[in-house]
């Protein structure tokens, strides 16, 4: 009796078990987050308000407007999720990496849980604009 207790308490194994355990509240208090409706509802065969779509701008506007290291958030067109982003690079497009683990696991969700080169639509926020983004 006093071996099995001494097994099943193990300092290593209590904490690996503590941090899957808080991986998979992470996991599932972002999917609940984005699954709640927002504030938008479209009826069947409506077309979305006209600020929920992004100016179409040239590279060299938004080159201007969104500098490398400045903030912004990403809204994917196809579920309305949204995560945020920084600037680190690119000429003639922009190379953007997560700000967060939960804007990298937005991120993981709306391409299906794979890495992806895969393009979307999506509408990029940079201060009060909103730019329409392949």
């Amino acid at each position: 009796m006093k071996k099995s207790l001494v097994f099943i308490f193990r300092p290593k194994r209590v904490f690996k078990l503590l941090i899957v355990i808080a991986c998979i509240v992470t996991i599932l208090n972002v999917i609940w987050d984005n699954l709640r409706p927002g504030e938008f509802q479209p009826m069947p065969h409506s077309e979305p308000p006209e600020i929920a779509r992004g100016e179409y701008l040239g590279w060299e506007e938004v080159d201007q407007m969104f500098r490398r290291y400045t903030n912004a958030r990403v809204v994917d067109v196809d579920t309305g999720l949204s995560f945020a982003v920084q600037r680190r690079g690119g000429t003639y497009h922009a190379d953007v990496q997560p700000l967060t683990s939960k804007d990298t696991a937005i991120m993981k969700i709306i391409y299906d849980g794979e890495w992806t080169w895969r393009r979307k639509a999506v509408v990029v926020e940079v201060g009060d604009r909103r730019i329409a983004a392949p």
